[in-house]
């Protein structure tokens, strides 16, 4: 039976039948530090995806970090939506390895927990729920997103 496609966003061409390897956004975040230009966040991302880590390590039973995975989406159309505001391509992917280990997530809990405002419990408390795979309340970029640790086999491109 075949397995269910989610989609992913790249600014890299990858090739039907290529391996999107786990961990390049987090070997990233990690390469530049707070001094990253890379990622929209910039030094925000550095410190908000450290913070989603630890409370991972110390507060959830989730097997997947966003450190060492790859990423991808359940919605086609969120993931083409994100493609209009990043300007990255679109693919069509299956789990390298159906049965490795992967996250769902909510990532609306990760614009939820960055509205001014938030006070440290509440922060914490949202990025508990996402690692508990919980439902977010309504942002602008709500979706729930896949955390692979094998890596995504490519499909196509969309």
């Amino acid at each position: 039976m075949r397995q269910e496609s989610l989609w992913h966003n790249s600014e890299h061409v990858h090739a039907n039948g290529s391996i999107i390897a786990p961990g390049g956004y987090g070997s990233g975040i990690i390469a530049f530090g707070d001094e990253s230009t890379a990622y929209p966040g910039g030094k925000s991302q550095f410190y908000r995806e450290n913070l989603f880590e630890y409370v991972r390590v110390t507060r959830s039973n989730a097997r997947v970090s966003r450190f060492n995975c790859s990423f991808a989406f359940e919605s086609r159309e969120h993931v083409l939506l994100l493609a209009g505001l990043t300007r990255k391509g679109c693919y069509e992917v299956l789990p390298a390895d159906p049965d490795a280990a992967i996250g769902r997530h909510e990532m609306g809990w990760m614009d939820w927990a960055g509205v001014p405002g938030r006070t440290p419990g509440e922060v914490i408390d949202a990025i508990e729920r996402y690692w508990h795979g919980d439902a977010a309340p309504k942002t602008d970029l709500n979706g729930w997103e896949r955390l692979s640790s094998s890596g995504l086999q490519v499909v196509g491109r969309i």
